[in-house]
């Protein structure tokens, strides 16, 4: 559980840093973002808002492929709890992290 919780937080800390603080606009990847939209995601606005605008999405995006990686590396029964709650652990954790960062920086 306790291994569970470390990778929810990491996949959350990424999520919201990637979100607020490198493709948001104003910020170093902010051109990255926008080229994307341009090149690729302007037909699916709701698939950019997921890699590019909300840190939950992104971060329950992250869980579900790490959870994916990891049960196709073994028996896909016992992790499919474990995976449920690193997804939920993971959008819980970038809510969090994100409304800290908002109130405070």
């Amino acid at each position: 559980m306790q291994e569970l919780i470390l990778n929810a937080v990491t996949i959350a800390v990424v999520a919201t840093v990637w979100i607020q603080m490198i493709v948001s606009p104003g910020n170093v990847l902010d051109d990255f973002a926008a080229w994307v939209n341009k090149k690729f995601t302007h037909k699916w606005p709701k698939l950019h808002f997921v890699l590019f605008q909300c840190e939950k999405c992104f971060a329950g995006q992250l869980a579900i492929w790490y959870v994916i990686v990891h049960a196709a590396k073994s028996r896909l029964i016992p992790h499919l709890f474990d995976g449920f709650m690193m997804v939920i652990l993971s959008i819980f954790f970038a809510r969090i992290i994100a409304g800290l960062i908002k109130k405070y920086l």
